[in-house]
């Protein structure tokens, strides 16, 4: 749950949600299109999706988000940690819990 969340809040308005995935794809609104994950889940390994999350991919618009999440009240940088979750969570797009699921489909927010 907390990866969808923040997948949501950080990456949707790219990547997409399940209520607007066919219009988000059609429109194309960057260039290159970015992959819209609840059309078309990603395959790549765990560590793979995590360093393009951390480092971003050059001459796209996914810029880096190492830092990006900045820091706990201890004052450490939980960006590592985030971007685990949201990795955790595009991982298991095809087998999410149900009630990850229900969230996940939501129509409205």
């Amino acid at each position: 749950m907390e990866g969808m969340k923040i997948f949501k809040g950080d990456c949707a308005g790219c990547h997409g949600e399940p209520k607007d995935a066919a219009k988000r794809e059609a429109e194309a609104i960057l260039y290159p299109i970015p992959p819209v994950f609840a059309l078309h889940p990603p395959k790549k390994p765990d560590e793979q999706l995590f360093w393009i999350i951390k480092n971003g991919v050059r001459y796209t618009g996914m810029f880096w988000w190492d830092g990006q999440f900045g820091k706990d009240a201890a004052g450490k940088d939980v960006s590592d940690e985030k971007i685990w979750k949201a990795v955790t969570f595009l991982k298991h797009l095809d087998s999410l819990p149900p009630t990850v699921s229900a969230e996940w489909n939501k129509k409205s927010n």
